[in-house]
């Protein structure tokens, strides 16, 4: 993430663990709330940073200080203020879940209090929070004087209230940039999902990881982690993903550990059994875009992400191939992608079709705005086929259905994750933190609903341990056929 600092606001764009924020902007920091630097937090209601439109990327991370009752009150009211549901929502909802996660917080350290309690709420927003913020100023200067333990109880708070929303495009993040611990091995699942089938297996192995180091290969099925199974009667465990996933622990939540995680594998190719020990790292991350030459005719482009200029390295890409009129299809492989900005969305559905509405976005009071192709983009004037997965997410489904919708191509693959919303904004809160908060629900280029559901493929060809551990690949091969070989 880079920070600068612009006619007085901070701009943000935000990736963390291979994911993004589509169409980011923070607003300029207001000042700190009063009643909160008073000790009685909860006297009036903090207003929200103002957003700004999007500028150039931010240089500098601000500076992380501690969590307040100020910084919740900064929370409540960009969602009120802000999101997508806003207009909408019941401002019950948010205090009742910041309650939750605060009292499930306080009980599990052994701090449970007698003035911890929900107060009587009448669904006013501003009369709500003087009642609920002043309880919960209480609950915070009777805890131990330690700053780590306050910490985790007002996160706790804040993480109930973010997840009351039931939203996956709302997040608040107090930790970016420099990078995060990994094992550097990308799994079968990536993103807990009731959906989730065994087995937990390999699909790729980053270059300079610990995984690559100790001779992980695609395919390879995860047994167990650290003793536990990841399914049990069919049902994923989220412990042990997240334990391998570096999407799965950032949804946690929970801070990245540098502790050894034990792996017991198994290789479907020659039946091999045995375990590993391996030692979270910062490792290198690949570009986000990477091609191969498949024969001497197609290009096979992996993307993913759609970060700042996508679209152009994928075009980049194809071109330093150099198959010239050689160049007879692209396979777009977007297994993995974890969505971004919908500029690029634009701009790569630009290559292959002009003059189309590919999506649209619809704000809390209703109004519609369509979202047209980048027609200054060049047309390739190539078939198109995408590979798609259930971790394909958010700007990433609205590509996929895009490609369905307007028939520009042929999806094969699985199911992408329905994971998507209209630009998502983050919102600078008093304590250097963020809160990511969609705007706008997302309608496909019919104005279908994409969210929750997905995009479905025209070909089913999900990818299996025994494929991958053989060297082959069902996705691309049915790809490979589509387009002649």
């Amino acid at each position: 993430m880079r920070l600068v600092p612009i006619d007085g606001c901070r701009r943000v764009l935000v990736t963390a663990v291979g994911l993004v924020f589509a169409v980011l902007a923070v607003g300029c920091s207001g000042p700190p709330a009063p009643s909160a630097q008073a000790g009685g937090g909860g006297h009036q209601v903090p207003a929200c940073p103002r957003p700004a439109s999007p500028g150039q990327p931010l240089t500098h991370p601000p500076p992380i200080t501690a969590t307040t009752v100020a910084t919740l009150g900064q929370a409540y009211s960009c969602v009120l203020d802000n999101w997508a549901d806003g207009a909408t929502l019941d401002d019950r909802v948010l205090i009742t879940g910041a309650f939750a996660g605060l009292t499930q917080e306080l009980q599990r350290r052994g701090l449970d209090q007698a003035t911890a309690m929900l107060p009587a709420l009448t669904g006013n927003h501003d009369g709500d929070w003087t009642s609920a913020g002043s309880v919960l100023q209480w609950v915070v200067d009777a805890l131990p004087a330690d700053p780590q333990v306050r910490q985790a109880v007002l996160a706790a708070a804040m993480n109930g209230l973010v997840a009351s929303l039931h939203d996956d495009h709302v997040s608040w993040v107090r930790s970016f940039g420099g990078g995060l611990p990994s094992l550097g091995v990308i799994t079968s699942v990536q993103i807990a999902r009731r959906d989730a089938m065994p087995p937990l297996f390999v699909t790729a192995v980053e270059p300079g990881s610990p995984a690559a180091a100790a001779g992980l290969q695609p395919g390879d099925v995860l047994t167990t982690v650290n003793g536990v199974v990841p399914f049990a009667n069919g049902q994923l465990n989220t412990g042990a993903l997240a334990q391998v996933s570096d999407v799965a622990a950032y949804y946690s939540g929970a801070p990245p550990s540098r502790d050894p995680v034990l792996l017991a594998l198994n290789r479907p190719s020659t039946g091999r059994d045995w375990s590993v020990a391996l030692t979270p790292g910062l490792v290198p991350r690949p570009p986000p875009v990477s091609a191969t030459a498949l024969g001497a005719d197609i290009a096979e482009v992996k993307l993913t992400a759609f970060g700042p200029n996508a679209a152009a390295m994928v075009f980049t890409a194809i071109a330093n191939l150099h198959l010239g009129d050689k160049l007879r299809g692209v396979i777009l492989d977007l297994r993995g992608n974890g969505g971004g900005l919908p500029t690029e969305v634009a701009r790569l559905l630009g290559g292959f079709v002009h003059g189309k509405v590919w999506g649209f976005d619809v704000d809390r009071n209703g109004v519609r705005t369509a979202n047209h192709t980048d027609d200054t983009v060049a047309l390739l004037h190539q078939p198109l086929v995408v590979l798609t997965d259930r971790d394909c997410v958010s700007a990433c489904d609205a590509f996929s259905d895009a490609v369905k919708d307007l028939h520009i191509g042929t999806l094969v693959g699985t199911r992408t994750a329905g994971n998507v919303a209209g630009p998502a904004y983050p919102y600078l809160l008093n304590d250097g933190s963020l809160l990511a908060l969609p705007t706008a629900h997302t309608l496909g280029a019919n104005g279908e609903i994409i969210d929750g559901i997905g995009v479905a493929p025209d070909y089913n060809a999900p990818v299996t341990p025994q494929a991958l551990s053989t060297g082959h690949d069902p996705a691309v091969d049915k790809a490979l056929s589509l387009l002649g070989h």
